[in-house]
């Protein structure tokens, strides 16, 4: 049967604070070294729900023979539950050519644009080329942020997209490398890298080793209590200077979305001490409808740790 071309799984996330949510695709399959999402305009953003750790995965819905079975189970759920069960010739032999492509590739950096597809497609074959890369990086390149106006087509960085991959991939192996990239986030750092972060991790069980990380950024001066209660409130948030559109970023916007990010994280990995759960719990009930949805989604889909 004829099966559509489809990308990367999607993340429903909270888009702006005006704005109804819409999907966003991690990766464009045009591009062999994207994994990166559509243009969003100035008040929007890809944010990815931290999820919680299931009791048990998805059981796989493909036999080894099929070339499904090289996804990964929650994918192979998703397509069985479409109703299709055989690829066409070329889906059946993109994964396969794909890994035989990074085994040829002469070169590092070659390695690295083929692991970057198939970790966005689930294959972890192309794991220890974004594991060695992201490692490699001693700090985070430069990101972006949300403005009014779109400073490049990118709204991921060069690293975020191996993050991204690395993420997607499902292995084990790069949870520990991911972990060590939230050490390394500032208060300061683009809202892209968390972002980046936040998608990749949702792959995972939470890692409880990224607890430690993510209370030192929500316990940094400033870094919370950006949500908005009353529309009174607004009077006190210090928003960039600028005309009709400026490539200065959204101050408050920004510091939300960082803190609702990471929030989100820390109660997927392990929220001892429940100061992730309570600012989710102050935005689910803040007047900013996209960012109460998320942390009321959020909420909803975790539990507290006992």
């Amino acid at each position: 049967m004829h099966m559509p071309n489809r990308g990367a799984p999607v993340a429903r996330t909270p888009e702006s604070r005006n704005e109804h949510p819409a999907p966003h695709h991690p990766s464009h399959a045009s591009h062999p070294a994207a994994a990166h999402p559509t243009a969003v305009h100035h008040r929007a953003a890809a944010v990815a729900p931290a999820t919680p750790a299931t009791a048990s995965e998805p059981v796989a819905a493909f036999p080894a023979s099929s070339v499904f079975s090289l996804l990964l189970p929650s994918l192979q759920k998703a397509v069985a539950e479409e109703g299709y069960t055989t690829p066409t010739p070329i889906q059946d032999q993109a994964i396969p050519l794909l890994r035989q492509a990074y085994a040829a590739a002469a070169g590092s950096s070659q390695q690295l644009i083929y692991a970057t597809i198939l970790g966005i497609l689930g294959d972890p074959t192309g794991v220890p080329s974004l594991t060695a890369a992201i490692a490699g990086a001693p700090a985070w390149d430069h990101g972006y942020g949300l403005t009014s106006h779109r400073e490049s087509d990118n709204t991921f960085s060069t690293l975020d997209r191996l993050v991204l991959a690395l993420g997607y991939s499902g292995s084990p192996e790069g949870v520990e490398p991911l972990v060590a990239k939230i050490g390394q986030l500032q208060p300061a750092s683009e809202l892209s890298h968390f972002m980046a972060l936040a998608m990749a991790l949702k792959h995972h069980a939470g890692p409880r080793s990224a607890s430690v990380p993510l209370i030192r950024l929500l316990q940094s001066p400033g870094f919370t209590g950006h949500d908005l209660q009353e529309v009174a409130d607004g009077g006190h948030i210090k928003l960039a200077p600028r005309d009709i559109a400026s490539t200065l970023p959204d101050t408050n916007l920004n510091a939300a979305f960082k803190e609702l990010l990471v929030a989100g994280l820390l109660v997927h990995c392990g929220d001892a001490q429940g100061l992730g759960r309570h600012i989710l719990e102050q935005y689910s009930r803040g007047i900013e409808g996209q960012f109460a949805r998320y942390a009321q989604q959020c909420l909803q889909t975790t539990h507290a740790t006992p």
